[in-house]
């Protein structure tokens, strides 16, 4: 077992939509993601960059825990899903990812 989420059947029908100043993503989760858990990503598990050798870690040389999803979000440290998003629902999912500001 490789400990990599694989479902080559499931079309996830991902897209991303304009709808005014709304940049939508738009896709469908099958049930089984929700059965792959992964951990909190943090600078040890990042290594260190290839070219300059420089570990991913906060400007003030501090470790990141990346414990937040795309939206601020805390994430559960017992129940981490791969990805940028929490709380998601199996079927099919609307996000706004994005809102111009004039």
């Amino acid at each position: 077992d490789s400990g990599l989420y694989n479902a080559p059947e499931h079309n996830p029908d991902i897209r991303v939509t304009q709808e005014r100043e709304n940049t939508l993503l738009h896709l469908t989760l099958d049930p089984s993601y929700f059965t792959h858990k992964v951990k909190l990503i943090n600078t040890a598990a990042l290594g260190s960059a290839k070219v300059p050798k420089a570990p991913f870690d906060a400007p003030d040389g501090s470790a990141i825990v990346f414990d937040t999803d795309y939206f601020g979000k805390m994430r559960d440290k017992d129940n981490v899903y791969a990805g940028p998003f929490t709380d998601l629902k199996a079927g099919e999912i609307v996000l706004m990812v994005w809102k111009e500001t004039k």
